[in-house]
Parts: structure tokens; sequence; C-alpha cells
């Protein structure tokens, strides 16, 4: 699937003069390139309509947009930006009707990102992993770990909770 790189160096423009017909910044242009930046179906369109190509769908270059963010966020680490970006692949698969390639990358994004929240999901299922992973007190996410006895629950010396009219949380019940 071409990018948009591969649309205008084929077309034979710099980043500047097609930010400039399209009325953006070369920054801009940059961003989309790199996946840095959410291409939208309207842009895409006015990039394809000013350089004159035709063998290639806005879709597909937003389809490209999207698949570059989401390789980006998953070499960083980004989970959020993962999903915000396998989200956006998806939708667009679901809209448009998009070439075999265009489908297959879809498909390919979708299950990458479904296989990645499994992993990380069955990480979790490991209590002492999903606690403290990195050893400075903090879970997966960076969020404070309190044991429990920090965290307000009441137990007896047997293990045996006492029946003090609050739940695990110490709200009252």
């Amino acid at each position: 699937m071409k990018g948009l790189r591969q649309v205008r160096e084929r077309a034979g423009y710099t980043q500047e003069e097609l930010a400039d017909s399209i009325g953006t910044s070369r920054p801009n242009v940059s961003a989309y390139e790199s996946g840095g930046r959410t291409m939208t179906l309207k842009m895409a369109n006015r990039v394809l309509k000013e350089i004159g190509q035709s063998d290639v769908s806005g879709e597909e270059l937003v389809v490209a947009n999207r698949l570059k963010a989401y390789k980006r966020a998953r070499e960083s680490g980004d989970v959020s930006g993962m999903f915000d970006a396998a989200k956006a692949v998806a939708r667009i698969g679901e809209r448009y009707t998009l070439t075999r390639e265009g489908d297959e990358l879809v498909d390919e994004v979708v299950d990458d990102a479904l296989e990645y929240a499994e992993k990380v999901a069955v990480g979790f299922e490991d209590e002492a992993e999903a606690e403290d992973e990195g050893g400075d007190g903090r879970d997966f996410f960076g969020r404070r770990i309190t044991p429990l006895d920090e965290a307000g629950d009441d137990l007896e010396e047997d293990g045996d909770e006492e029946d003090d009219g609050r739940d695990m949380y110490g709200r009252r019940i």
C-alpha cells in the first residue's frame, strides 16, 4: 500500500511544494507521512486531487497513515496510541471499499492489536507480575501499588475479615 511519501515523490513534489499547494505547512506534511498526525479522508482526497494521482484512493492514504501511527505506537510502547490507531484502521476497513492489499493490512493491524491485548491480559492473570514488575512499587501502568493492609482492609490475625459493615474498598454496605 502506497503512503503519502511514495505518492508525493512519484508526483515529483517536495514536502514544501505539496504543503503550499494544499494549504498546510511542511511539518504537517512530514507528520502525515510519518503517522505522527492523523490524516483525514478530506485531506487525503485534497492531496490526491492536487497531485493528480488516480491509482491510489484517499481511503488507502488514510489507512497507510494510521498504519504508520500504529507501528510507531507499538514500537514505543504507547498502548493507548496503538489501540487508537488500530480502531481507526478498523473503522476505515468497515466503512470503505479498499483494495485487497488494503483489506489485508486492516486485518493484520486488528489481529495484531487483539493478540497484543490478549498477551497483556494473560500476563496480568499472574498476580505477582501484575503487582510490581519493575520493583519500584508501581504496576504496569505506573500506578502506585497499595498493599491491602495499607488500603484500609482490616484483617484479623487468623486471616478472616472483620464484619465492620464495609466492603473491601472501605465503603459502607
